[in-house]
C-alpha cells in the first residue's frame, strides 16, 4: 500500500511538473520577439541548428526557416561563418539541405560549414565546437521553443557567450506555427537532457568510458 501511495504521488508530481513546463514553453514560444538585427552585435559564427526533414526527403520547413534566418545574419554582416549541424535518417543529412538553401540565398561556400553528425540538442553543441572559439560570443538559432533547452545544452557544453536568435517569432514576419507534438514533447525533452546530461558529466569525471550513447 505504501509503494502504491508512493509511486501515485511521484506520478501526480510528475504530471505537475510537466504541466508547469509545458505552460513555460507555450509561454516563451509565442512571447518570444522577433530579433531587431540592427541592435544585434557583429559576432565570428553563428550556429543553425537542423530540425529534421520531411518524408519525401525534402527539408523540413523548420531547418528550411532556420536555415534562412542564418543566411539574413550572414547577408547583413552579423556574421561570418555558419555552422549548419544535424544528421538524418537518408543519405543527405539535414545540415547539408540547410547549406543549399543558404548557398541559394547568396552565401559564399567558405562561410559554411557542415556537422552532419549530431542526434540530438547536446550533440549539436559538443559537435559543433571544434569550428569555432566556444569563448568568443555566438549566434544560436532555432525556433523559439527550442531555444531555452538549446542555451542549456550548449551552455553545458561549453559555450560562454550565446545569443539567442528565433528563426520564428509570433510578431515577426517569418512566424511559423510549432506543430502541437513539438511543443507537448519539448517539456519531456527538456528534463531528459537535464537528467543524461548530468549523468554524462558524472560518467566522465569518475571516468566511465563509452559514454556516447547517453548523448
Amino acid at each position: 500500500m505504501g509503494i502504491k501511495r508512493a509511486f501515485l504521488k511521484l506520478l501526480r508530481l510528475g504530471v505537475v511538473v510537466y504541466a508547469a513546463t509545458l505552460f513555460a514553453v507555450i509561454g516563451w514560444s509565442f512571447l518570444w520577439p522577433a530579433p531587431d538585427f540592427s541592435e544585434l552585435p557583429k559576432v565570428e559564427t553563428v550556429v543553425c541548428l537542423g530540425a529534421g526533414h520531411n518524408k519525401d526527403g525534402s527539408i523540413g520547413k523548420y531547418s528550411n526557416q532556420r536555415a534562412k534566418t542564418c543566411s539574413d545574419l550572414i547577408l547583413a554582416g552579423k556574421a561570418q561563418h555558419v555552422i549548419m549541424t544535424g544528421t538524418s535518417q537518408i543519405d543527405t543529412s539535414v545540415a547539408e539541405m540547410m547549406a543549399d538553401v543558404a548557398r541559394a540565398d547568396g552565401v559564399s561556400d567558405e562561410a559554411i560549414t557542415e556537422e552532419r553528425l549530431a542526434r540530438s540538442t547536446l550533440q549539436n553543441g559538443l559537435f559543433s565546437m571544434p569550428f569555432l572559439d566556444a569563448q568568443k560570443p555566438v549566434f544560436l538559432v532555432t525556433d523559439s521553443f527550442h531555444l531555452p533547452r538549446s542555451w542549456i545544452s550548449f551552455r553545458w557544453a561549453g559555450y560562454a557567450d550565446l545569443i539567442l536568435v528565433p528563426s520564428s517569432a509570433r510578431d515577426g514576419e517569418s512566424w511559423v506555427w510549432p506543430r502541437p507534438w513539438a511543443l507537448m514533447r519539448e517539456p519531456l525533452a527538456i528534463w531528459f537532457n537535464l537528467i543524461r546530461g548530468g549523468l554524462w558529466t558524472l560518467a566522465n569525471r569518475f571516468g566511465v568510458e563509452n559514454t556516447a550513447w547517453l548523448m
